[in-house]
């Protein structure tokens, strides 16, 4: 990735982070002047530009990179995806859950990076299986 592409991870105005929300979002119904505004104003309060920098600069460095060192993961494993991530394709995670041994894929149709906050219902209800918390656990049709 060039670091352009890698700065829109640190959005610091709202088109910033209307254009790297139209990458995490299948639902751009979600993507409101409201909600871009609380996201960006919540970024401020945290005032955490510096670590995303510094995350961008270890990309960079080629420091930040999991291939090869996933296929150490011995504990069970879910890789749940949203098909439709414009982020990290879900290429990356079928390919997670084919170097961890024993990894469950769990891909969720219309959905984007976030599928906690898009699909949570179907999240909630994966996480649960998995976790075997709710062994009949399914999620609303």
């Amino acid at each position: 990735m060039t670091k352009e592409a890698l700065a829109a991870l640190n959005p610091s105005t709202t088109e910033d982070f209307k254009r790297l929300f139209s990458l995490i979002f299948y639902n751009k119904a979600m993507l409101t002047d409201q909600f871009v505004e609380m996201a960006l104003t919540n970024k401020f309060k945290r005032g955490d530009g510096y670590t995303i920098n510094s995350f961008i600069e270890s990309v960079l460095r080629g420091e930040d990179f999991l291939d090869g060192k996933v296929k150490a993961i011995k504990a069970p494993t879910l890789a749940l995806w949203g098909k439709d991530d414009g982020l990290t394709p879900l290429g990356m995670g079928k390919a997670f859950a084919e170097d961890i041994q024993g990894a469950q894929l769990v891909v969720i149709d219309n959905c984007g990076h976030v599928p906690q906050m898009e699909k949570a219902a179907e999240f909630n209800a994966a996480v649960l299986k998995f976790l075997g918390g709710a062994q009949t656990a399914q999620a609303p049709k």
